[in-house]
């Protein structure tokens, strides 16, 4: 206990004198050391970027270049699965690369990027908004015990979300839509709590299920290999091994 407390003690004194040393010893300016690496690396890359995919503007030409990467990495994938062609890692590579090219290269910046990008746009807001009801709703779930508390975490989660909503409504204009499904959400989650709960024990019941089938199998398995050293070491007849074995085998069927 001791050794631990001196070991905190020396890191918490470490990281306190470390900014102070590294003032004096390292004044070096890291930030426009990296700055200047990143706009060398992109003074690289562009020209090969804007040879392969044609040029654009500001965030389409960055969106032209992430979508032909994702396209290369799918295409390399999925054109390495097939026979034959697949084997050559040359071939592959050619094929997803022209592919990717021509697919990305010649894409209206004003109409079709700016489709392609919605779906992603869409994805991540909705992942983001969901997130944290999703913590929420399985930390009740699994954490707090009975239906009246899960019942009152509810009622106090709800009251919070109106009161943020009431103060930023204003501030968030048309998407408030994100404060009323909320609610929604919160609402439809505390009518109907027991049935939701419900379903998850049923989901930690199935997965007790599943391992103890699994634990059975291995049981069978074990005898059937006993069995078989049995016969051999001519402790049970052939017409005994086979008897026993058909039993198993209609017993590990139905599991």
């Amino acid at each position: 206990m001791n050794k631990k407390r001196g070991l905190a003690l020396g890191l918490i004194i470490i990281l306190s004198v470390l900014p102070l040393v590294s003032a004096q010893i390292l004044p070096y300016d890291w930030g426009s050391t990296f700055r200047q690496a990143i706009e060398n690396v992109e003074d690289i890359l562009t020209p090969i970027f804007e040879a392969l995919l044609g040029t654009g503007s500001g965030e389409y030409f960055f969106a032209k270049v992430l979508l032909f990467l994702l396209l290369f990495f799918v295409i390399f994938t999925v054109v390495g699965k097939i026979p034959n062609l697949g084997d050559n890692a040359a071939v592959v590579f050619i094929i997803a690369t022209v592919v990717s090219i021509l697919s990305i290269r010649y894409l209206p910046e004003d109409t079709f990027i700016l489709a392609l990008m919605l779906p992603y746009s869409t994805m991540g807001m909705a992942i983001a908004v969901f997130l944290p009801f999703l913590i929420y709703f399985f930390f009740v779930h699994t954490s707090v015990p009975g239906t009246f508390g899960r019942r009152i975490a509810w009622i106090v989660f709800g009251i919070v979300f109106l009161f943020l909503w009431i103060v930023r409504g204003a501030e968030l204009g048309s998407a408030n839509w994100v404060y009323a499904a909320g609610v929604g959400a919160v609402f439809i989650s505390f009518l109907f709590d027991s049935s939701v709960h419900r379903y998850f024990q049923y989901a930690g019941l199935s997965r007790a299920v599943s391992k103890e089938k699994e634990r059975i199998r291995r049981d069978i398995k074990r005898e059937m290999f006993q069995l078989a050293e049995d016969w051999k070491r001519g402790i049970i007849s052939k017409s005994e091994y086979n008897s026993a074995v058909k039993d198993l085998k209609r017993k590990y069927k139905s599991l």
